[in-house]
């Protein structure tokens, strides 16, 4: 007996999907993936440049420039959006930053959001579902060493 495999839809969104400051960042990529009650959204972003882009970038994180991060979804007024307290673990093999940044840059962090989306797509269409990373961004921030209010 073979199991049916469960659609995914997938819907590019046009606004950051973590980070307080990530209006700062040159580079965003928010995607949400659904397949019945369960919503989860991938977001990227790099190229944070706090001080403005002539004044250069920072790392984002201690490990890179750029970040992919997979989130809960949770129903704001009229869309879903990011739950910040619900950070979830990439699938295994799938990079989730970089630690560089370079004329590739932008390129290579469209194909770490795009191998993200599809192995996170592959697990949903099996009906399975990823676990939470962390209890809470606090632990997440804790463990990246980054102020709790920077994520």
């Amino acid at each position: 007996m073979s199991k049916q495999t469960k659609k995914v839809i997938r819907t590019e969104r046009g606004w950051r999907g973590h980070f307080d400051k990530s209006d700062k960042c040159l580079f965003s990529r928010n995607t949400l993936l659904e397949t019945g009650d369960i919503r989860y959204i991938i977001s990227t972003l790099g190229a944070y440049c706090p001080e403005g882009p002539e004044a250069g970038c920072e790392k984002i994180n201690p490990h890179g420039y750029y970040e992919t991060l997979i989130f809960e979804a949770k129903q704001n007024e009229v869309y879903w959006d990011t739950d910040s307290e619900k950070p979830l673990i990439s699938p295994a093999g799938t990079p989730w930053y970089l630690e560089y940044i370079n004329f590739n840059a932008d390129k290579d962090a469209n194909e770490m959001h795009e191998e993200t989306v599809t192995a996170v797509s592959s697990i949903l269409e099996k009906g399975e579902f990823l676990q939470q990373m962390y209890p809470s961004m606090e632990a997440l921030a804790k463990d990246l060493g980054v102020e709790g209010n920077e994520m």
